[in-house]
């Protein structure tokens, strides 16, 4: 099934948008692990907004998948 008949299969959307996630998870771990090394220990809410953000992007992967019959 093409979404919106532009040649973009739901399947790759779905890779890309999991491959997306694996790279925010990346930059994330990076971004902690500076403030982490630099002193600032306070950094539960910076930890708690990039995951919420990578399980966002999983979830709606998974919804993509399950809308559409994959």
């Amino acid at each position: 099934m093409k979404l919106l008949d532009i040649g973009i299969d739901y399947g790759d959307l779905s890779a890309l948008i999991l491959t997306i996630g694996g790279c925010l998870a990346l930059v994330g771990a990076v971004v902690i692990y500076k403030k982490w090394s630099m002193g600032n220990h306070n950094i539960e809410n910076e930890v708690l907004m990039w995951a919420g953000g990578i399980v966002m992007l999983i979830i709606i992967q998974v919804f993509i998948k399950v809308m559409f019959g994959m």
